[in-house]
């Protein structure tokens, strides 16, 4: 099977000095300026770019990140502009670091400039990693300023977590469940008590399952997310939570 060369960029939710557009841009420049020498020929894959995600989120569950870790196989190579487009955390980074080592799937990084396929550059990811999540921690209050600008705008401010979507807006927007979503996870609760998460993913792709926020079949990653999720009852921000079915029962029945 062939290797590919894949390209991946991030912007948050709020005002970016690099658009997604520039990211992919630099990547595909950098692929066909080391096409021979670090990639040995190997072909571009294509280019995934989250818009609207925040870096605290997991590499692996922020929508195209899912599709990507879905996609990428043993020998297959990964691009980013800057690191803290793929991590802001330095367990994400440890952790995403060592599934893709062992699969011999290498992360280069433009603007550093390294690549995972050394030891130094493994112990390089990790050093990077930590002075990125520790920006993180310093624009917090930033983000709570641009919060509070979108709320006087009547926008949203929260991403709607996986089961839920947003209706309403600024002060008067509220969280709705979604049955379609919560559904899909609590089925794969079920499977997970005789499959593997492994076993769960080729088991959806099999029988055509795709995941219905995302519109693709889910990675073993992505598996193990939607299980957590429906285990703990698809927790709402408060710590509170929507059993879509019964609310839509509820409301069918306000309705008569």
């Amino acid at each position: 099977m062939a290797n590919f060369v894949y390209g991946y960029g991030r912007v948050s939710s709020y005002k970016q000095d690099i658009s997604l557009e520039v990211q992919e841009e630099a990547c595909l420049k950098y692929h066909d300026l080391y096409k021979d020498e670090k990639f040995k020929s190997r072909k571009w894959g294509g280019f995934f770019g989250d818009s609207g995600t925040s870096g605290g989120m997991p590499w692996i569950e922020r929508p195209q990140g899912e599709i990507l870790f879905g996609r990428i196989r043993p020998g297959d190579s990964v691009i980013c502009k800057k690191l803290d487009r793929a991590f802001r955390s330095c367990r994400d980074a440890c952790d995403v670091l060592i599934d893709m080592t062992n699969l011999s799937i290498w992360l280069h990084v433009i603007d550093s400039p390294f690549d995972t396929s050394t030891p130094e550059g493994r112990c390089f990811l990790q050093i990077m990693a930590a002075f990125a999540e520790m920006e993180r921690e310093k624009i917090r209050d930033r983000i709570v300023e641009a919060k509070a600008h979108m709320a006087a705008k009547g926008q949203p401010t929260n991403h709607a977590p996986y089961g839920y979507g947003i209706e309403g807006k600024g002060v008067d927007c509220k969280f709705v469940p979604i049955a379609e979503e919560q559904a899909y996870a609590t089925m794969i609760l079920y499977l997970s008590q005789t499959m593997s998460e492994r076993e769960i993913a080729k088991h959806l792709k099999r029988k055509g399952l795709r995941c219905p926020k995302t519109g693709y079949f889910p990675s073993y990653a992505r598996v193990h997310t939607l299980k957590k999720k429906a285990k703990e009852g698809f927790l709402l921000p408060d710590g509170s939570s929507i059993d879509a079915l019964v609310a839509i029962k509820n409301s069918a029945g306000e309705n008569q």
